[in-house]
Formats: structure tokens, sequence, C-alpha cells
């Protein structure tokens, strides 16, 4: 967590992204819970065209 911590200073601000972003989630939620806690509830995925980078980032913008 120090290391995240160091990179993403504020609780619930970063994504989780990937292309198996599902597995990767479930996989932290099982033995790394805290790392899921620290990251935002949404996740990108690069393979899915539902949430574009754009969006992410108007999002973000929106709500800090």
């Amino acid at each position: 967590m120090k290391y995240i911590k160091k990179w993403i200073p504020q609780q619930r601000t970063a994504m989780l992204a990937g292309n198996s972003v599902h597995a990767d989630r479930v996989f932290l939620a099982r033995e790394m819970p805290e790392i899921v806690d620290w990251l935002h509830y949404r996740s990108l995925g690069y393979a899915s065209p539902h949430l574009t980078l754009t969006d992410c980032l108007t999002y973000s913008y929106h709500h800090p």
C-alpha cells in the first residue's frame, strides 16, 4: 500500500484499467482487499466500448 499511496495519494481517485479488469478486480478483492478499497469503484476495460477515456476524464473533472 505504501507504493500505491505514493502514486495515488487520494483514496478513490484512480481506476483499475486493463484487458481483464473484471478478473483482476476479483483477484484483488480476494487477495488484497485494501487495494480495492483504495481504488475508484469504476473500472476501465480496454476491450469494452462502454466507457472511453474521454468519459473517464470528463467524469473525474466534474466529480473530484
